[in-house]
This record gives structure tokens, C-alpha cells and sequence, in this order.
């Protein structure tokens, strides 16, 4: 087993931490977003983005509240000062000028997904003229696709909509997160391999960041404070239970290597295909000689070195994934 990765957790977390009256000050760090599901959203709806990054800075001792604006008013309301930044922005340079830009915790990894037997969808707006493609109403998927001529867009009030849309051919394609098609084969695996086919790249990629204005008197630090907790929650199963994944593919350890974290304490009986990334990192055969998995806290260097007792299925652990979004319906 190895021990940097407990050990480097320790050292980030304590080089970390703001300031312990920090949360006392001014009513602590007021942040804006716009209602994008499901990455952000009211706090009785699905919001991984939030989630994360509030639990993040809850860790490190800072209080933060989001508040959903419009989207025409989000950046304008923080560059005023009307807020200290947001939970969850896509990387822009001409905004690094007033805002501090954390390292990313997620990536938007944005995926087609048409029928089986159907075309199969590729990984370019190539080939996407004349298409019907469902996309969720209000959601913003990007200039990149908005402004690409010849796209017949179906919109559905959720995934789950726009899944029936696709399977009843009133759609050609669906697009979606590959958050959400990691969700859809967790829970609907036979499901997902009878009707659908999952595009093999993402059409579009963005990283997903916590912004704080640089004239904020303890951006640095908290950022700092921030990025340190990240690295504590991706070993310790924090990110599995968040978004709702069994495996997460990671460098918890700093090596330059992916590790493969469990989020609860059974693994099951044989290795998983792969672990969802958060951050994008390239995809590794999970199978390969020197995968390295993080099981109850502690770093396996091949799958035969875990104990058997994690190799098991129980339905009731607290820790596997069950959760099903948007309740899909084949």
C-alpha cells in the first residue's frame, strides 16, 4: 500500500486553510450562478457543481451562499461587486482580468448519444446539418454548437425528455453531459447497450471552475484554501457520493498517475471497466498491469492486493451508487 496520498492531503490541507474569522466576515463569500442542471440549480434540485464546491469550502472553513441570477446579469453583477464570484464557471481570458480562477473540479464533457441501429454519432458538429438534435430548453451548451448552422434542435424540458424524444424518433441525437450517460449506465446498463449508442469523444469540453474577484481581500487564499480540500475529497469518496458514481478515476496521490477511488466500501467481484473523471484525464484500460485502487481510504497497487472483504455486492451500503437523475424511462 502506499502512503503519499494521506500524507500530501495532510501537508495541502494545512498550507491551505484561511483564516479562522474569515467566515465572520461581511457574511462571508457571496456567490452567483445561473440555473444550468444539473450543475447548478435551487438547493432542492440536482446541483453537483454547487455541492462540491460548497462542501469544498465548507471544509476549508469558509462560508459561502449561492444565489441563481440571469444569465444576461451573471458576470456584470460580479464585476460590479454585487457578488464575490461563482461557484461554477467555464475558463475565460478576458475575465481573468478581474476574476481569480481556481483549478477546475469538474470538465463538461458534452456527448451525442443516438439509437441502436441508427447512425452513429460522432465526435464533430461534422455531419450534424439537417440533424434533429434534443438539447434541454435553458441549458447552456456553448457558442460552439448554438451558432453552427443547420441544427434542428428538439428541446426537452430535462434528459429524461429528450431520451423519450430520441427513442420515439422525434430526435436523431440527444446531447448530454457525459456526467449524465454515466448515470444512465450505472443504473440502466442493459437498457443503455439494447437501445442507445454513446458517441465515443465529447463534442465539446469545458473545464468547470470556482471564480473569486481578484479585489476580493482573501481571493488568494481561498482559492488556495479551495483547491487544497480538492485533493481531500477525491481520495475519501466526497466526489463518488456528490455525483452519485461508484469509480472515480483520479491522481489522488500527485504521481502523475490515475487511481481508481471507490465511493463506499464494495468494490464488487471483479475490476471495473473505468472510473468516471472529473477533470478529463485520459482514459486507461482499468484491466492494465500497475492500476492502482483507493478502497476504504488506502491505496491498493493491483486489484488482487484489496482484501477480499471490499469484494462484494451489497445492496444496502451507503456508499454504492443508486442514484438515478432523472429517472429514465426506456
Amino acid at each position: 500500500m502506499r502512503v503519499a496520498a494521506p500524507l500530501l492531503i495532510a501537508i495541502v490541507s494545512l498550507l491551505g486553510l484561511p483564516s479562522p474569522d474569515f467566515a465572520d466576515e461581511g457574511g462571508g463569500l457571496r456567490l452567483a450562478s445561473t440555473v444550468w442542471p444539473p450543475f447548478t440549480d435551487e438547493a432542492d434540485h440536482p446541483r453537483f457543481a454547487l455541492d462540491l464546491v460548497h462542501e469544498a469550502l465548507d471544509r476549508a472553513g469558509v462560508a459561502a451562499s449561492s444565489e441563481m441570477v440571469e444569465p444576461a446579469d451573471l458576470i456584470e453583477d460580479i464585476r460590479s461587486g454585487g457578488y464575490d464570484g461563482s461557484a461554477a464557471l467555464w475558463r475565460d481570458e478576458d475575465r481573468e482580468s478581474f476574476l481569480l480562477y481556481s483549478d477546475a473540479y469538474l470538465e463538461n464533457r458534452l456527448m451525442l448519444i443516438g439509437r441502436k441501429g441508427g447512425e452513429r454519432p460522432g465526435g464533430s458538429f461534422e455531419g450534424l446539418t439537417g440533424k434533429r438534435v434534443a438539447i434541454v430548453q435553458g441549458y447552456s451548451y456553448g457558442d460552439e454548437l448554438e451558432q453552427t448552422e443547420g441544427i434542428v434542435f428538439v428541446y426537452g424540458g430535462d434528459e429524461g425528455e429528450n431520451l423519450r424524444a430520441l427513442l420515439q424518433d422525434e430526435a436523431d441525437y440527444m446531447l448530454c453531459d457525459e456526467l449524465v450517460t454515466r448515470h444512465m449506465l450505472e443504473n440502466h446498463r442493459k437498457e443503455v447497450q439494447v437501445y442507445l449508442e454513446i458517441g465515443a469523444s465529447p463534442l465539446v469540453t469545458r473545464s468547470l471552475h470556482l471564480a473569486v474577484r481578484r479585489d476580493h481581500p482573501q481571493a488568494e487564499q481561498i482559492v488556495g484554501a479551495f483547491n487544497g480540500q480538492l485533493i481531500r475529497m477525491l481520495s475519501d469518496g466526497s466526489y463518488n457520493r456528490i455525483l452519485g458514481v461508484s469509480w472515480i478515476r483520479a491522481d489522488v496521490d500527485g504521481d502523475g498517475e490515475m487511481e481508481l477511488v471507490l465511493g463506499g466500501d464494495n468494490a464488487g467481484e471483479t475490476p471495473p471497466d473505468d472510473g468516471y473523471a472529473p477533470m478529463g484525464q485520459e482514459k486507461r484500460d482499468a484491466a492494465a498491469d500497475g492500476q492502482r485502487y483507493v478502497v476504504g481510504g488506502k491505496t491498493y497497487e493491483s486489484w488482487d492486493s484489496i482484501p477480499d472483504r471490499y469484494k462484494s455486492i451489497d445492496e444496502d451500503d451507503p456508499g454504492r451508487s443508486s442514484f438515478d437523475l432523472f429517472r429514465f424511462k426506456f
